[in-house]
C-alpha cells in the first residue's frame, strides 16, 4: 500500500512518497540526486523511484525537496532533491543493495540507476 503527502511551505514544496512491501525495511537514505526544473515532473521522478524498489522486491521512501530561489523578479530557478533509501531484504544476511540516480541532463527527465552492487 503506498501513501502519499504534499506540503507546501513558502516556496518550497516537501513531496514524501512511501512504498511497503511486506517482509521488507527501510535501513537509510544512501544518495541524492538534483536538477534544474525537476518540479515540473515530480510524479515521474517518484513513481521511477518507487518503481526501481519494486523491481528489486523492496520497498522504498522517495523524499524530494524543492527550493525555489528568486533570481530576478521575473526569473526563478528550482531545484529537487530527492533522497535514496538503501534497500534490504529482512530475511537476508548479505549486504544491502543501494540504489542510486544520476540525471543524465541538466533538465532531463531521464534518470540512470546504479544498484551499487
Amino acid at each position: 500500500m503506498g501513501v502519499s503527502s504534499c506540503v507546501t511551505l513558502n516556496e518550497d514544496v516537501v513531496v514524501t512518497t512511501e512504498y511497503a512491501v511486506p517482509g521488507h525495511e527501510i535501513t537509510k537514505v544512501v544518495g541524492v540526486v538534483t536538477g534544474q526544473d525537476a518540479h515540473l515532473n515530480k510524479e515521474t521522478i517518484i513513481e521511477a523511484f518507487v518503481k526501481h524498489a519494486r523491481v528489486h522486491g523492496c520497498q522504498a521512501v522517495v523524499s524530494l525537496q524543492f527550493n525555489t530561489m528568486a533570481l530576478s523578479a521575473s526569473n526563478y530557478r528550482t531545484s529537487a532533491t530527492a533522497l535514496l533509501v538503501q534497500l534490504r531484504k529482512c530475511d537476508s544476511d548479505s549486504e544491502p543493495n543501494t540504489a542510486r540516480a544520476s540525471m543524465l541532463q541538466p533538465n532531463s527527465n531521464v534518470y540512470t540507476y546504479d544498484d551499487g552492487v
